[in-house]
């Protein structure tokens, strides 16, 4: 396939190596040019102009922050004016499931398919190719790009339109409890004097085992905080969750507790921090 791939940060562009390595041609586009740069050497065209990213491809991907930004860049005039009738975009974002609702109708009117997927895994699993994709939105669609997408993960369509992005919401949901918890704990090891390594080492293929505790529990023994995922875009997709709970007139005070942790990372200074920087948060309540 020809895709036109637009977002090029620690989550896209091993996405985009991944879909190169498996044959497809892509053509990158990312607001920082210098940042998709380094695709050319993988064999990536670089487009110097959105609209240039969207010219004659099967299809458009992108993987962008937040939904302001989804929605300047997929409903630019120049951008749309490449697309033709049938074509599909592919939103691998994490936004609210309301925007992607939105941007689909009013792509809809173009008779543009718009399929919101948004990604779990992080750079090691975009890396290799072993991403948890949300799909929501048309089956055929969908099913089209089924053999792009595999390149870069695990698909699965989870319903119509907006459903991708609740799916992943109630992924992070999940996510932020255990990484809370995690961080308990690996405090409590540090202070009982036991060897981390080994207490990872001891719960693999346990009830207890997770990537959270392999993963991230290595980084807050490291104090290793260099982002794979953004504190600040964690604690906005906690939010939109949080609205969707409040909306269904439900009480979780664990989802409330650990979304308290990422508040106040976010407010004490660590929004570019890993989210493994919450045992710092742990370590505050625990002088």
């Amino acid at each position: 396939m020809k895709i036109g791939f637009i977002g090029t940060g620690v989550m896209g562009t091993p996405m985009v190596q991944r879909l190169l390595a498996a044959g497809h041609q892509v053509t990158v586009w990312n607001r920082t040019p210098e940042k998709a740069q380094p695709l050319h050497a993988f064999g990536a065209e670089i487009s110097l102009t959105l609209a240039d990213v969207a010219r004659d491809v099967d299809a458009l991907m992108v993987v962008i922050e937040n939904g302001t930004a989804v929605r300047q860049v997929l409903l630019a005039p120049e951008l749309l004016a490449q697309l033709k009738p049938g074509q599909t975009v592919v939103d691998l974002s994490s936004i609210a499931p309301e925007d992607a609702q939105d941007i689909a109708r009013q792509l809809a009117t173009r008779n543009l398919f718009y399929v919101d997927a948004p990604i779990s895994g992080g750079p090691d699993g975009a890396e290799a190719g072993t991403l948890a994709i949300m799909a929501g939105g048309d089956a055929q669609a969908i099913e089209r790009l089924r053999p792009a997408m595999e390149c870069m993960g695990r698909l699965t369509h989870v319903g119509p339109s907006g459903a991708g992005q609740t799916v992943k919401l109630l992924n992070q949901t999940i996510s932020s409890t255990v990484i809370a918890a995690v961080s308990e704990v690996m405090l409590l090891v540090q202070r009982l004097g036991l060897d981390p390594v080994q207490f990872r080492a001891a719960l693999t293929g346990g009830f207890a085992d997770s990537k959270i505790l392999q993963i991230h529990g290595k980084r807050m023994t490291e104090r290793n905080f260099v982002p794979g995922g953004h504190v600040r875009t964690f604690l906005k997709d906690l939010n939109n969750a949080a609205t969707i709970i409040a909306g269904q007139g439900l009480n979780f005070p664990v989802a409330d507790l650990a979304r308290s942790y990422f508040a106040e990372l976010q407010a004490t200074g660590h929004g570019e921090s890993d989210i493994a920087s919450i045992i710092a948060v742990t370590e505050a309540r625990n002088p």
